[in-house]
C-alpha cells in the first residue's frame, strides 16, 4: 500500500512534467522491461525466452492491471493526488466483498474490518484538511479505477490450473507490469533451478 500511494505521488508530479498518460505509461513500462533485460545481460538475472503457452494463461492479468494504471493515472489528471489515495484505500473493500460473494471466503474479522475503516477513515481526513482537499473533475476515471483494480486482485486469486503463476504475475505491478510481456513470462534468479520457483534474488524495478 504504501509503495502504491507512493507511486501515486511520483505519477503526479511526472503528469505536470509530461502531461501525457498514455505515453507515460508506455515509458514505464518499455523502461522497466529494458532493466530486466539489462540485469539479464549482467548476469544478475536469468529471463526466460517468451513462450506463448505460458504469457496465455495470465494475460489477462497484465491486461486489466494495465487498464487500472491508465485509470490511476487519468485520475490522478481529474484530481488531487489525496482524493487519489482515497480511492486507492477503498479497493481492499470491494476485493473483500468480491472474496466473500464469489470466493467462498470469509469476512474480514472484527479487527480487520476496524482496521479496513480506521484506513479508509484517515485517508478521507487527511485528504479533506490538506490544501487541495476532496477534488475530482470527473468520477468516471475515479470508479473506473477502483473497480478494474478490485477486479484484478480477485481475478488472480480465482483457482485456476496456473494459479502459482498468476499470483507470481500480479508481482510484476505497474510501472513495471508490462515486463513479463515484453521480457519474459517471468524473472527468476541465477540459483533458480524450477520455472515456477521465486527465490529473494528475484528483481522488480517498482511496485505499485
Amino acid at each position: 500500500m504504501c509503495a502504491a500511494l507512493a507511486v501515486m505521488v511520483v505519477n503526479k508530479w511526472a503528469l505536470n512534467v509530461f502531461p501525457f498518460p498514455g505515453s507515460l505509461m508506455c515509458l514505464q513500462f518499455l523502461s522497466s522491461a529494458g532493466v530486466v533485460r539489462l540485469l539479464a545481460l549482467c548476469g544478475q538475472l536469468e529471463c526466460e525466452p517468451l513462450a506463448w503457452a505460458k504469457a496465455r494463461s495470465f494475460m489477462l492479468v497484465p491486461f486489466f492491471f494495465g487498464i487500472a494504471i491508465f485509470t490511476n493515472i487519468k485520475l490522478l489528471q481529474a484530481a488531487s493526488v489525496e482524493t487519489a489515495i482515497v480511492f486507492r484505500t477503498i479497493v481492499p473493500i470491494f476485493t473483500s466483498a468480491a472474496d466473500w460473494i464469489w470466493m467462498g471466503r470469509a469476512l474480514p474479522e472484527l479487527r480487520s474490518a476496524c482496521g479496513l475503516a480506521i484506513v479508509v477513515g484517515g485517508s478521507l481526513v487527511y485528504a479533506a484538511t490538506s490544501n487541495d482537499g476532496i477534488i475530482v473533475h470527473t468520477w468516471l476515471w475515479a470508479w473506473s479505477y477502483v473497480l478494474v483494480l478490485s477486479f484484478e486482485m480477485v481475478y488472480v486469486r480465482c483457482p485456476h490450473p496456473d494459479s502459482d503463476l498468476l499470483r507470481r504475475a500480479q508481482h510484476f505491478t505497474a510501472p513495471h507490469i508490462a515486463a513479463p510481456l515484453i521480457a519474459a513470462p517471468h524473472t527468476t534468479s541465477p540459483h533458480t533451478t524450477s520455472p515456477h520457483t521465486t527465490s529473494p534474488h528475484t528483481t522488480a524495478p517498482l511496485s505499485l
